[in-house]
């Protein structure tokens, strides 16, 4: 049974529902995989559960979390360790460069990265969902795979959880929201 309400604005899904835990999920979507997919690809049970809101990948998180605030918290700041943020593919880069070892989770969805990236201190808090398949390496300027490999070792080593699963790029978001939140 549907138990959220939803608004969508110009770029943007804010969902509140009837009964929420004190959680607030940040979702940046991809290139060509929008604020209505990201929002569409989670399951009925944590729409129920969760206040969300979902942006497009150019939406910086500042500016996110902002509207967050003013529409799913009264105007009030909500504590890092209440944002699960999360990114899928181009919106992945807001997680890596807003991450904080605060948030109650920082999910990056067969997130695209930078080499600056891997310089990131993630914790224990950090969910790398990914797929080597998806990406093609002459793509970019640096050694993408490299990169990635790197960064996994970052994650693992300061207790996050890293998954490479077989699965199509954009299958990955609602992958991650089954088996993850």
């Amino acid at each position: 049974m549907k138990m959220y309400k939803t608004k969508q604005f110009k770029d943007i899904v804010i969902s509140n529902p009837e009964h929420p835990l004190n959680d607030i999920i940040i979702a940046f979507g991809g290139v060509g995989f929008h604020e209505v997919d990201m929002f569409n690809a989670m399951p009925r049970r944590i729409k129920n559960r969760y206040k969300i809101i979902t942006v497009p990948y150019y939406i910086s998180y500042p500016m996110a979390l902002e509207v967050a605030e003013t529409h799913l918290n009264n105007g009030n700041t909500i504590s890092p360790f209440n944002q699960i943020v999360l990114g899928f593919s181009a919106g992945g880069r807001n997680v890596q460069s807003n991450y904080d070892p605060n948030f109650k989770l920082a999910g990056m969805i067969d997130t695209s990265i930078r080499p600056i990236d891997v310089n990131v201190n993630y914790q224990d808090n950090t969910i790398l969902l990914f797929n080597y398949n998806n990406w093609d390496n002459t793509m970019f300027y640096f050694d993408f795979t490299d990169s990635i490999d790197e960064m996994v070792q970052k994650i693992r080593a300061n207790g996050g959880k890293v998954y490479f699963e077989n699965i199509a790029h954009y299958e990955m978001p609602k992958y991650f929201f089954n088996n993850f939140l």
